[in-house]
């Protein structure tokens, strides 16, 4: 398709996109970019996680350890994939 002219309904930003689109993706810089953000987004979103240990271990210290881990076997039945709270609490 290369530089072909706009098309006679196209808009000159559509006409843009299109023609410059191919080039810009296949360029190794922009590769390298995508790469480099898509790396850094994920370790911003791991390190914004929320850690169970520290809670665990302080419901660990007031109700036992026994009652944590029998609670945790129970409320992994009852979370849904991408829900984190338990149905039953402590």
């Amino acid at each position: 398709m290369g530089r072909a002219a706009p098309r006679w309904n196209e808009n000159s930003a559509v006409w843009v996109e299109r023609v410059a689109r191919p080039r810009i993706d296949a360029d190794a810089r922009v590769i390298e970019a995508t790469e480099q953000y898509e790396a850094a987004a994920n370790a911003v979103r791991k390190t914004l996680e929320p850690d169970d240990l520290p809670r665990l271990g302080i419901y660990a210290r007031i109700f036992g350890t026994e009652a944590v881990v029998n609670d945790r076997r129970s409320s992994a039945d009852d979370c849904t994939a991408g829900d984190r709270q338990p149905i039953h609490h402590l």
